[in-house]
């Protein structure tokens, strides 16, 4: 499985509260990979996801959870 992090190393990689991935993963904001309760994230797929947002002329970051 390519490079598969944990929530905390995935916080600690992007500088964001836990709360705010847990969040952002439960309303699927947040690629990741789900085994039962387990969380894993590939970096690569998130830092793409939010770059993606971004070119858009939209913000993945952005508090407001509704599109």
């Amino acid at each position: 499985m390519n490079d598969l992090i944990t929530i905390e190393e995935l916080c600690e990689e992007l500088k964001l509260e836990k709360s705010w991935v847990y969040q952002r993963t439960r309303i699927n904001k947040i690629p990741c990979i789900r085994f039962g309760k387990y969380l894993r994230f590939r970096l690569s797929d998130v830092v793409e996801y939010f770059e993606k947002g971004e070119s858009n002329g939209e913000s993945n970051l952005s508090d407001n959870a509704n599109p």
